[in-house]
């Protein structure tokens, strides 16, 4: 099953997402310890990055379970996987 998150690179994407959403996480504890306009504005920068990469997930998702080679439980992983990408992104939008 690794080597199908490989394919299309939705295990990489998904690192870089998990990575991107503790940034952001980091980011919003530093904005509410001291405010700026620099911080707010890189929050939204990131913002827009993050939900870029979990749209990036979601179609790499959905080319591999309309594969005909890809089997049930893979395509209940890929499921998976677009759940986890979602709530990433929701974590990062409240951060």
């Amino acid at each position: 099953m690794t080597d199908l998150l490989a394919r299309e690179g939705v295990g990489d994407n998904l690192r870089f997402l998990l990575v991107e959403v503790g940034g952001q996480v980091q980011r919003v504890v530093s904005y509410l310890d001291r405010p700026s306009s620099d911080v707010a504005r890189e929050l939204l920068e990131r913002d827009d990055y993050i939900d870029r990469l979990k749209s990036t997930i979601g179609r790499q998702c959905l080319a591999l379970e309309t594969d005909p080679e890809t089997a049930e439980g893979e395509r209940k992983l890929l499921k998976a996987v677009q759940t986890v990408s979602s709530n990433l992104e929701r974590i990062a939008d409240f951060g």
